[in-house]
């Protein structure tokens, strides 16, 4: 068969977001005390948030697009055009008036999700002016774990440096030692939760190779 082009691809990539949007536009219309959550990170320049709407244990991620800055403005905008753009398809899915599926959108939404950054607070806070109602407002308890790990980053600099430690890394050559998997422990750009808490598992798993490794190499100046 022949490959489509490049149009048709676009248009059946349309069509998959339509759907979605229909997907998630239900959701915020049929469940009431729903959470938003919305989270920016960013890479080589490019700043990008996520918005994602949480009821029980179902979570549904309702957009993520490239934002011009990371100020409060610019993520309560995402927020209020994201939720605008979903009414607008469930009512002309369903022939309904997007002002009243809009308000009932926002009615039902009643807390939201975010990390302990100053600038989500005003963000909120310009959405409960938009929504006409205050939020309540429920921070993510797991990104502290992430402030420990930095510090711990910075104890173990310190450490290495009035100790006059080289440091190594737990390269090819240990990996083989211990009859180890070449690419057990990845590489990765940045600090996010998910990584950290996969590298502990693996240090978990591999502890005594670890602590072999830490004591004898790491320790060591003539290694």
């Amino acid at each position: 068969a022949d490959i489509p082009t490049r149009s048709t691809v676009e248009r059946m990539c349309l069509e998959l977001g339509t759907y979605c949007d229909i997907q998630v536009a239900k959701f915020l219309m049929t469940h009431t005390n729903v959470s938003l959550g919305f989270d920016a990170t960013t890479q080589e320049d490019i700043h990008v948030n996520s918005i994602h709407f949480t009821h029980s244990n179902k979570c549904l991620v309702a957009s993520i697009e490239r934002l011009a800055g990371g100020t409060a403005q610019d993520y309560a905008d995402h927020i209020h055009s994201t939720i605008k753009h979903l009414a607008s398809v469930y009512a002309s899915f369903y022939d309904l008036n997007v002002d009243d599926v809009y308000d009932q959108m926002c009615m039902n939404i009643s807390c939201t999700m975010t990390d302990r950054a100053a600038v989500n607070h005003a963000a909120i806070r310009i959405v409960n002016s938009m929504f006409g109602k205050s939020l309540v407002e429920v921070y993510c308890n797991l990104h502290p774990l992430e402030t420990i790990s930095t510090r711990c980053k910075t104890f173990l600099a310190q450490f290495e440096k009035s100790r006059e430690v080289r440091p190594t890394l737990f390269g090819q050559i240990n990996l083989e030692e211990n009859e180890l998997g070449k690419g057990l422990i990845k590489r990765y750009r940045g600090n996010r939760l998910h990584i950290i808490f996969h590298l502990s598992g693996i240090y978990c798993e591999n502890y005594n190779a670890m602590i072999e490794y830490l004591s004898t190499r790491c320790l060591n100046n003539s290694t």
